[in-house]
C-alpha cells in the first residue's frame, strides 16, 4: 500500500486505484505544456505568415531608414494624440495613421506634423497620403491637409 504524508501530496482516486500527484508529476506537466505553448506560438505565425518580423520601412525614433521602391502609400487614420507640454505652453496634436503593406502584411505607423489646434475624431478612419522621401531615409510627409 502506497503510505504519503497527506500534507504534503493529494490523491487521486480513479475506481480502486489511488494515485499520488508528486512535485515531479506538476513539474513534468508544466514543462509540457511550455512546450506546446511555445510550439503553438510559432505554429499560428507561420499559418499567419508571420515569417518576417522586421518592418520593410524601418522607421523608428533614432536611425531612420527607408528600404523598397515605395516613393508614397496610402494610410488610414487611427486616431489624434495630444502632446502634453509645461503649464502656460500650447498644447499640440499628432494625427496618427496606420499602413499595412499588401505583400508583406506588416504595418507602419506615421505621425503627421503638428497641429495648433484638434481636428476631432471625423477624420478617423479616412484614408490620406504619406510620401516617402527616397533621398533622405526615414522621412516622410503625411498629407493631413486633404482630411482637414
Amino acid at each position: 500500500m502506497l503510505e504519503m504524508n497527506p500534507s504534503i501530496y493529494q490523491f487521486m482516486k480513479r475506481g480502486n486505484e489511488v494515485s499520488a500527484i508528486t512535485p515531479e508529476y506538476i513539474l513534468i506537466n508544466l514543462i509540457i505544456l511550455a512546450i506546446l505553448l511555445v510550439g503553438g506560438y510559432f505554429v499560428i505565425r507561420k499559418i499567419q505568415g508571420g515569417g518576417k518580423l522586421q518592418n520593410p520601412f524601418h522607421f523608428q525614433k533614432s536611425g531612420n531608414r527607408v528600404t523598397g521602391d515605395k516613393t508614397s502609400v496610402i494610410a488610414i487614420v487611427a486616431g489624434v494624440t495630444k502632446n502634453l507640454r509645461n503649464p502656460g505652453e500650447a498644447e499640440t496634436y499628432y494625427v496618427i495613421c496606420n499602413y499595412k503593406d499588401p505583400d508583406t502584411r506588416l504595418s507602419t505607423t506615421f505621425t503627421s506634423r503638428e497641429l495648433k489646434v484638434c481636428p476631432g475624431r471625423d477624420i478617423i478612419g479616412k484614408p490620406v497620403k504619406v510620401t516617402l522621401d527616397p533621398t533622405h531615409p526615414g522621412t516622410y510627409t503625411v498629407d493631413i491637409d486633404s482630411i482637414l
